[in-house]
């Protein structure tokens, strides 16, 4: 179930980074929309399945440029390997760690795919400029995050759960045959 939901979201990430993205940019912040879905997915999944999908989540994001394929992958991964080995990721957190954590896991994100393209394009870029724009984006992206993840644990409390229902009882055969 969970690999459907983050299909779907990815999906919608997809569509609204290629056709709204910069309509709802804010001065040079604009918002990352698959950069927090691979957030999410930081958050939820571990070891294989989260660098499948934080690679998956990186080559979307190179398609939607017109430079070289594959940097926002390797960065994703290598992103998500870092954080798996230094946060765990099923321990529990505090909810008021969960900004700080996004924010310090995309920026760096952010700032390495930025940084990797321009390298390999052979733009020269100023870095102030990019450090402002990128901090600003990643701000933006971890509050499009933790938006989602609260909305996301609303909708989980408002529908109901199946661990919640009795259980169903059922007659002991073997009890039967033994009287």
């Amino acid at each position: 179930m969970k690999h459907i939901a983050l299909t779907i979201l990815t999906y919608a990430a997809l569509v609204l980074q290629s056709s709204v993205s910069e309509s709802l940019s804010i001065g040079v912040a604009r918002p990352e929309f698959l950069t927090a879905v691979w957030a999410v997915v930081l958050l939820t999944t571990t070891g294989r399945t989260c660098f499948l999908w934080a690679g998956l989540i990186g080559l979307l994001d190179d398609c939607l440029t017109d430079q070289p394929l594959g940097i926002s992958m390797i960065v994703f991964v290598l992103t998500s390997a870092v954080v798996q080995k230094v946060f765990d990721p099923r321990g529990k957190r505090s909810p008021a760690l969960e900004p700080v954590l996004l924010l310090v896991t995309i920026f760096p994100a952010l700032l390495l795919s930025t940084t990797g393209r321009a390298m390999l394009s052979g733009w020269s870029v100023d870095a102030s400029t990019v450090l402002t724009t990128e901090a600003a984006t990643a701000v933006y992206s971890t509050v499009l995050v933790i938006g989602g993840l609260i909305a996301g644990r609303i909708a989980r409390h408002l529908v109901p759960s199946r661990v919640n229902r009795p259980a169903v009882q059922r007659p002991n055969r073997f009890r039967l045959l033994t009287k």
